[in-house]
């Protein structure tokens, strides 16, 4: 059967089974659209539905996986672990992500060119059974065959989860239920809703039998980590993320105030707590996700290759591929 016959008929029985199950009714923009989910930095995470929220937890967590009906869609998990680093317990960094997809337990590691199967590492391209995954610019991108997911890891500092729409409210984890609103992701698996970052990431804790007592290790509450001295080179990097006349521009033109003033801060915040090695990750991030929420534009979209060579950075230290 054609891919795409498959998925629009995946597609018909989700909605059937949310009308006769009386779900959520999801809005029409949620319906036609593609999720995307993200961690980077420290990590500042955004769910599906775009709530924002900084979490320095340093377990293995949930962070998105499928909750829905049993047969209904090809089920999946994702799991990411994050640890401290540069001898900074204030903050952590993803460490590697796990996927739990059609069989096989994949993990993407610090090497972006390298996964682990079963155990088994692999170079890249590998494909499975169900699903492949290649490096591209920089990343390792996990991409299922049969159904509309796709996982990227850069080894270091960003994470990225794109779900299709038969996937809308059937999902769960620190990503939320991609529901189209984003009041509900808050939401524990108790039900209840978090107070806070540390409250709803300590929820979604895997069992880890490398680090069985990781939330022990905390001594405090999450709060917003001051800003450090950054020099000014590396701050006038991120400035560019506020540039309507820079590299990226064309994005910049197309992105609120407040937006422009969130991503400053948070390039400048990552700087100062990776002593400014964070700044070019930022800008990546940055074009990375601008350029697919503007994939209908094309005077708005940025050359991410251009980017990065602008500022004398490949991918990874590498040359792009």
């Amino acid at each position: 059967m054609d891919l795409r016959v498959l998925l629009v008929l995946l597609f018909v029985l989700s909605m059937k089974a949310q009308i006769n199950e009386a779900a959520v009714v999801l809005p029409i923009t949620t319906i036609f659209r593609r999720g995307v989910c993200h961690l980077v930095g420290e990590p500042h995470y955004t769910s599906f539905d775009h709530l924002t929220f900084d979490w320095q937890g340093v377990c293995k967590y949930n962070l998105a996986s499928y909750c829905g009906r049993p047969s209904l869609l090809p089920p999946f998990q994702i799991f990411s672990k994050n640890e401290h680093r540069l001898m900074r317990p204030a903050a952590s960094w993803p460490l590697y992500v796990e996927i739990h997809f059609g069989g096989d337990i994949v993990v993407l590691g610090s090497n972006p060119a390298v996964i682990t199967v079963n155990g088994v590492t692999q170079s890249l391209p590998y494909t499975g059974g169900s699903y492949n995954v290649a490096y591209l610019y920089g990343y390792a991108v996990f991409t299922a065959m049969i159904t509309p997911l796709r996982v990227s890891f850069d080894g270091t500092n960003s994470v990225y989860v794109r779900v299709g729409y038969i996937y809308a409210s059937h999902l769960c984890g620190l990503c939320g239920n991609f529901d189209g609103s984003s009041a509900n992701d808050w939401q524990m698996p108790s039900g209840l809703n978090a107070v806070d970052g540390t409250q709803l990431g300590e929820s979604w804790t895997v069992p880890d039998s490398d680090s069985v007592d990781c939330p022990k290790r905390r001594k405090r509450r999450d709060v917003p980590l001051p800003l450090l001295p950054v020099d000014p080179k590396v701050a006038a990097v991120c400035d560019v993320l506020g540039d309507v006349n820079g590299v990226l521009g064309p994005l910049v033109r197309n992105t609120t105030e407040r937006a422009i003033k969130l991503n400053i801060y948070n390039c400048l915040l990552d700087a100062g707590y990776s002593d400014g090695a964070s700044v070019y990750y930022s800008l990546r991030h940055f074009a990375v996700v601008g350029n697919e929420e503007h994939a209908n534009c094309a005077e708005c979209q940025v050359d991410l290759a251009k980017v990065l060579s602008s500022f004398g950075l490949g991918c990874n230290g590498k040359p792009c591929t």
